[in-house]
């Protein structure tokens, strides 16, 4: 079976493994540590990046890509940071990567990759305004679109889109899959889905039944058999 977490499970590993002395910035290079090495093209890459922790992750992200000869073109939104963000934001500016804020002028055509790190599981109402427009902008881009964690705009407990989403081609979860990759519109917005541990206390949760967890279960028919020579099947249905 898979842990599937939602997003309020996954906020208490997150502080459960910071509480046991993994830094939140550490976290966070090991998750886009996680998207870089799903990253195969050497072209183009742009990545977007929101203002909370997801946009965090992308600009950890910029900061490998550019470390290993890579120089991907970032961009972001004008508004207060939180402070693992800011922390590597900060870092990338420093060794000058240029940081570009959204507007409608900005085009996301040309590019091979372009991640999204704009809201990830901490996105929990309508995707509205420049975050719409940029969404929208992914979605029609082209590219090969890498979502960290969840695409923006699926909502990560509901797998329900908020408004407008991010039509992911990869999606890399971070530490366990969470319910909105395989709810309701979730499967067809995440595109291939791969999950990473770095790390993270992720032991309690919700399972995902797999086809090999169900296999002992059922033993192996003679060809010459009927309805009857096989038991009988109980359906539980929500």
């Amino acid at each position: 079976m898979i842990i599937v977490l939602s997003s309020s499970m996954m906020r208490a590993a997150d502080a459960d493994t910071i509480a046991d002395g993994i830094s939140s910035t550490e976290l966070m290079r090991r998750a886009a540590e996680s998207v870089y090495s799903e990253i195969n093209s050497k072209g183009r890459i742009a990545i977007v990046a929101g203002l909370g922790n997801n946009g965090g992750d992308g600009f950890a992200l910029a900061e490998i890509l550019s470390d290993n000869g890579v120089k991907p073109d970032v961009y972001s939104f004008r508004g207060n940071m939180s402070a693992d963000a800011a922390f590597y934001y900060n870092r990338i500016t420093g060794k000058g990567i240029e940081v570009r804020f959204f507007d409608e002028s900005i085009s996301l055509k040309g590019y091979d990759v372009i991640v999204d790190c704009i809201f990830g599981t901490g996105g929990n109402r309508k995707i509205e305004g420049l975050y719409e427009k940029a969404v929208r902008k992914i979605n029609e881009s082209g590219a090969y679109i890498i979502a960290m964690d969840i695409p923006s705009g699926l909502n990560s407990d509901s797998g329900r889109v908020m408004g407008v989403a991010v039509k992911a081609d990869l999606t890399v979860s971070i530490g366990a899959y969470k319910t909105g990759h395989f709810l309701n519109d979730g499967m067809d917005y995440t595109g291939k889905l791969v999950n990473y541990d770095i790390g993270i206390n992720c032991d309690k949760g919700y399972y995902l039944v797999e086809e090999k967890d169900l296999e002992p279960l059922f033993p192996k028919r003679k060809r010459n058999v009927n309805k009857g020579s096989s038991g009988r099947l109980v359906i539980i249905g929500g």
